[in-house]
């Protein structure tokens, strides 16, 4: 069976809840989820950068996965950074571990970032791009 994004799509939402995070009730912002709920929340979303095509029928697409995450840091903010700083490193780890499994490959260029919480946010937000290569038969 031939492997399409949103089988990868939901290969590397399970592994960002296995991590601890539960979904975002909103699932392309943080802002209607409210403060008291903020507590280890992620949601997912990806982007097809290009595809190459190959002489037998097979293709090559390039996709960008964004896994934002999101906790409490009223309290702390810099834990929560550093928290979150770990969640990457894991979550890039289990992605890696999981490309074989998963039929797809984990670019090189990871980039990530994590924020601290804005004037009257009780949150830290972390996003991290995963260049996700998928081949597929045409």
């Amino acid at each position: 069976m031939a492997t399409t994004w949103p089988m990868v799509s939901a290969r590397l939402t399970s592994l960002t809840v296995t991590q601890g995070y539960a979904l975002s009730r909103e699932p392309f912002s943080f802002d209607l989820q409210p403060d008291t709920h903020l507590e280890d929340v992620c949601r997912v979303v990806g982007s097809l950068d290009g595809y190459e095509g190959y002489l037998g029928g097979d293709q090559l697409e390039r996709w960008t996965c964004e896994v934002w995450l999101a906790r409490k840091g009223k309290m702390d903010p810099h834990a929560a950074q550093r928290g979150l700083y770990v969640s990457i490193d894991s979550l890039t780890a289990a992605v890696a571990a999981d490309e074989t499994a998963g039929d797809y490959h984990l670019g090189e260029d990871v980039a990530a970032e994590v924020q601290l919480p804005g004037d009257g946010l009780g949150y830290v937000v972390a996003r991290v791009a995963l260049p996700i290569e998928l081949e597929r038969d045409l």
